[in-house]
């Protein structure tokens, strides 16, 4: 189980070089921000929301919930790094991080 948690953070961390799987997750979450981003302001258009409003409604959710999970896994395996080793003080320590709270809200 350690090695499984061990390979899920380095996976979610910024990919080390050869590390193609985390590259490939890397890319495919920075390609998620960017279409949520566009999304936004294509869905600020009344025009274009009211004719796609479905179509927006559903990647929310779907981008809601690959993120939820990316989060879950990221606070799951933290605990396999030294700094986070102790199950909640770890994991309490990762949560407050400026950037985890942003990831958060």
């Amino acid at each position: 189980m350690q090695s499984v948690k061990r390979r899920v953070w380095e996976i979610l961390e910024v990919a080390e070089e050869g590390d193609h799987v985390s590259r490939a997750v890397d890319i495919a979450l920075i390609a998620l921000i960017l279409l949520n981003v566009g999304a936004v302001i294509l869905s600020s258009m009344a025009q274009v929301h009211a004719e796609y409003a479905t179509f927006f409604f559903a990647f929310e959710v779907l981008t809601v919930a690959v993120f939820t999970i990316e989060y879950v896994a990221r606070v799951w395996s933290c605990t396999s790094e030294p700094e986070f080793a102790q199950p909640l003080a770890g994991r309490l320590r990762l949560m407050t991080r400026p950037l985890h709270r942003i990831e958060l809200a």
